[in-house]
């Protein structure tokens, strides 16, 4: 049995921050004791979770978007005889299509990818959960399709016709909902229960591909500002996103467009004078 041990905290030891970068803010104290969590070595990854939704979001909410001008998102299926390929398999399959992405382009380009699980809708294995990669090319010349198509039926060695798509990336705003939608949402799980093969498979849902030349907004935080100050910020934001029920003590986060209001509402109240970047 694991213990997680009771963290007494103590208000007057925590530094009430509020931190914009785009379209993320988050309303947050830190000097809170670190908590043990136990690790997650090993353990299935069957879906993407709460948590690493949660995180792919705030990623996206950080990218200037007005900087990617070119681009493309690329979905790769995989034929029912090759549905439940070792993980180890699939990663070298993702790896070997990035490459020849990079190589098209003539550069380095960054890409976030989603592995998403479906239940199969025609053929003999109706019903049985398949992969398929969903991978946002954020930069570069777009990719054709018949090229996608050609590299992917190579790489994974299929014997018959595969599916591939291109979708030309038409500016950031299009970059940007394409991959709240797509490369967010939950997998399919009317059918889970049934697939065994599904339940043992385990990695990464997603991740990204050279972020680190990814056109990202910096890090503006305000901090030392009064609990007052904190709840009154807290209580606004909370209003203007439409969140209900109990308050806690908490920070909170906001993801999309209601950031420019907490921003203005802050100005308002003239926190914004000592503003630091990172």
């Amino acid at each position: 049995m694991r213990r997680i041990a009771v963290v007494q905290r103590q208000p007057s030891e925590i530094i009430r921050i509020i931190r914009f970068s785009g379209e993320l803010c988050q309303i947050t104290g830190v000097g809170y004791p670190p908590l043990s969590v136990p690790s997650r070595s090993g353990t299935q990854i069957n879906d993407i979770s709460p948590t690493a939704r949660f995180r792919l979001l705030k990623a996206i909410a950080r990218v200037d978007w007005t900087k990617v001008t070119d681009g493309c998102f690329v979905t790769l299926t995989y034929p029912d005889e090759q549905a439940n390929g070792a993980y180890k398999q699939m990663t070298s399959h993702r790896h070997q299509i990035i490459r020849h992405i990079e190589k098209d382009a003539g550069k380095h380009v960054p890409m976030l990818w989603r592995k998403e699980w479906k239940p199969r809708l025609t053929g003999k294995h109706v019903g049985i959960m398949a992969p398929h990669f969903h991978i946002a090319v954020l930069g570069g010349t777009p990719v054709h399709d018949v090229d996608v198509n050609r590299w992917w039926t190579r790489i994974i060695g299929a014997t018959r016709h595969v599916q591939t798509k291109v979708v030309p990336c038409q500016n950031g705003k299009h970059a940007a909902l394409y991959m709240a939608k797509y490369l967010t949402k939950q997998d399919a799980l009317s059918s889970i229960l049934d697939n065994a093969a599904y339940l043992n498979i385990t990695g990464r849902a997603w991740g990204w591909h050279r972020k680190a030349i990814l056109p990202l907004f910096p890090i503006e935080e305000i901090a030392f500002i009064s609990d007052d100050e904190f709840m009154a910020i807290k209580r606004y934001a909370r209003i203007v996103t439409g969140r209900t029920g109990p308050d806690c003590t908490e920070g909170l986060t906001v993801i999309g467009p209601m950031t420019k209001l907490i921003r203005e509402e802050i100005s308002k109240m003239g926190l914004d004078k000592d503003i630091g970047i990172t």
